[in-house]
């Protein structure tokens, strides 16, 4: 018996239904316990892990956020005095520190059924990834709209330049809450009617909040899963992990040549975009998750 628990993870956060706890569940029998546990993750959604510090528990630090250990918290970045054994980021594996980029969490590792209110989701089949599309006629009889942007956060003003840029060449579809102009999709980020929103697209404006190498999230992968081509600006690491002739890879501020490209891409070098596995198979290799889990066992 392994009694865990998990501290300021985001809202929707399932204890006993989430990446950790179905990884842990390959090896041990499963106990939540937030009285005596052995061992705990702690996120930096909220402050209350400090219950802890002076616990035997063992503790795991994981963030969504980039980067590291700099993690939002209120209205400040700051950096964090909570002694770990183990943490997970978008940093390089160093010492104790294992490289685990967000996209990751997204992907179906241990078949577990699909729930809108399971945060996150586990919208992606990894297979289906990996594999060429066998019907791409099907695939792309969907693709009547031109180009997409689902953003919900206006700090990030990078991507905001691009697709108001983009706007003055050809019609974008904005369904989020940043410079909406059709009706919107509602919902979180990780829920599968975004997807099926993009099968709609050729297109979508793929851009991280910030830039750090290897912060990549579920913003390219989404597009990717539903065979639109991602125009991705981010990390510098997303070519190890998803095929680079399937997506647009904006490396610049020179905007005006990306659109002039992603506008002369015509259906026959479209269709070669989407039709071939969008994903890396050394993903498979690198996060199986019997490798993600020797990490942990070496904690505890």
């Amino acid at each position: 018996m392994l009694k865990i628990d998990f501290v300021d993870f985001w809202p929707n956060f399932r204890k006993n239904d989430n990446y950790f706890y179905h990884l842990l569940k390959t090896k041990y029998t499963i106990e939540i316990n937030d009285t005596d546990p052995d061992l705990i993750f702690c996120s930096c959604y909220s402050n209350h892990k400090n219950r802890y510090s002076n616990h035997r528990c063992k503790k795991i630090f994981y963030t969504g956020e980039n980067r590291g250990l700099l993690c939002h918290n209120g209205e400040a970045w700051h950096k964090t005095q909570f002694n770990y054994d183990l943490t997970f980021t978008f940093d390089e594996t160093t010492g104790q520190n294992v490289y685990l980029p967000l996209f990751v969490m997204f992907l179906n590792w241990f078949n577990v059924d699909h729930d809108d209110n399971r945060d996150i989701s586990y919208l992606h089949n990894i297979q289906d990834l990996l594999d060429p599309i066998k019907d791409i006629d099907s695939v792309l009889k969907h693709k009547s709209k031109f180009c997409s942007f689902i953003v919900g956060n206006n700090t990030a003003s990078l991507r905001i330049q691009f697709c108001q840029e983009m706007q003055k060449r050809s019609h974008v579809d904005c369904p989020g809450t940043v410079l909406n102009n059709t009706t919107p999709i509602g919902g979180r980020g990780d829920q599968r009617h975004k997807v099926d929103y993009l099968k709609n697209y050729r297109f979508n404006i793929a851009f991280e909040n910030s830039a750090h190498p290897g912060y990549i999230t579920e913003k390219i992968l989404h597009a990717l899963a539903a065979r639109c081509v991602p125009i991705y600006w981010g990390g510098s690491k997303v070519t190890q992990y998803f095929m680079p002739n399937s997506f647009i890879h904006v490396k610049s501020n020179e905007f005006a040549s990306i659109i002039n490209h992603v506008l002369s891409i015509n259906t026959d070098q479209y269709t070669e975009m989407i039709r071939y596995p969008v994903m890396n198979a050394d993903v498979m290799i690198e996060f199986e998750p019997a490798k993600i889990l020797e990490h942990i066992v070496k904690v505890l």
